[in-house]
């Protein structure tokens, strides 16, 4: 299967923004900006149900199979299928190949306690992180970084994911063009705009 990483961005950005929007019809005090990850994930999560594409989460890299315990080895955050029926008739190696492994990272300028102070590092240091650990599997086929970024305004996010892009690139990170979508939210803690933007994994 060949997956459509514009429609799995375009999936994923829209999942937040009505996220978003549904907490504003609440006058909720708290926007979606200050949601923790997991939270977030199970947004897109449920989106991508929707359009009948199962999502196993935590699931452990390939190379953990070999590890008897359960509970140890590196998982990623959402392994998707074209369906959960089609995922329960591959075998193991067929579904490591078939399926698309998204790692997604939120990364906000502004925090709930004020402003992110270890928001560059996080860009530059830690989102390379989650690509090199896709990259070093070679039995993954489709993968890809999901950037959940929430900045002050558009031209912010925007100027911040080319620079994560280029110094990702020119210390070796193996990724390929982003697929970028983002909407504005309700300025409640400083953020007031929303990057959704899907890394794909290049193999070298």
């Amino acid at each position: 299967m060949i997956w459509n990483e514009d429609n799995l961005a375009e999936f994923a950005s829209s999942a937040l923004a009505r996220a978003a929007q549904e907490l504003d019809f609440e006058n909720a005090a708290r926007g979606i900006d200050c949601l923790h990850e997991a939270q977030l994930q199970q947004h897109i999560s449920d989106a991508l149900k929707s359009q009948n594409v199962a999502a196993v989460k935590e699931a452990r890299y390939p190379a953990a199979h070999v590890i008897e315990r359960l509970n140890q080895g590196n998982r990623c955050d959402l392994l998707l299928f074209r369906d959960l029926e089609h995922s329960q008739l591959l075998s193991q190696l067929d579904a490591d190949k078939a399926g698309y492994w998204l790692e997604i990272k939120r990364v906000a300028q502004f925090l709930e306690s004020g402003p992110n102070w270890h928001y560059e590092r996080t860009l530059l240091e830690t989102l390379s992180q989650d690509v090199f650990k896709l990259a070093k599997d070679a039995t993954i086929f489709y993968a890809g970084l999901l950037v959940i970024l929430f900045t002050s305004n558009a031209s912010t996010g925007n100027r911040d994911l080319h620079m994560w892009k280029h110094h990702a690139m020119s210390h070796g990170c193996p990724v390929g063009i982003p697929r970028i979508c983002n909407f504005s939210i309700t300025n409640r803690i400083g953020n007031g705009h929303v990057f959704v933007a899907l890394f794909p994994l290049r193999r070298l």
